[in-house]
């Protein structure tokens, strides 16, 4: 799936700010591209079920701190990993090569 099939699929306003970011970070990281074609479900649940413009900027931060990581290859970004519903859990589990 293309950057732009991705995002219609993530995000309800595809011309939001928050897309376009997304996007952007889509085109110039493909191994964030990777994770979010893998997370896609996981990631389009979060989104859609985001109750105000605060939780959505808490997604649009996590999405931010796996592209930075998604940038070094050396990296392995495993998103929510341990979710429980009882319970926290980490966003990220990050293996190191």
């Amino acid at each position: 799936m293309d950057s732009t099939g991705l995002i219609n699929y993530l995000i309800k306003e595809p011309s939001c700010s928050f897309a376009i970011t997304v996007e952007s970070w889509l085109n110039t990281c493909e191994g964030f591209k990777e994770f979010v074609q893998l997370y896609r479900d996981k990631i389009r649940k979060k989104i859609t079920e985001a109750s105000s413009h605060e939780v959505l900027g808490d997604i649009q931060f996590e999405l931010e701190v796996a592209y930075l990581l998604c940038q070094d290859k050396r990296f392995k970004v495993q998103y929510e990993k341990y979710k429980t519903n009882s319970a926290r859990s980490p966003d990220f589990v990050i293996s190191f090569d």
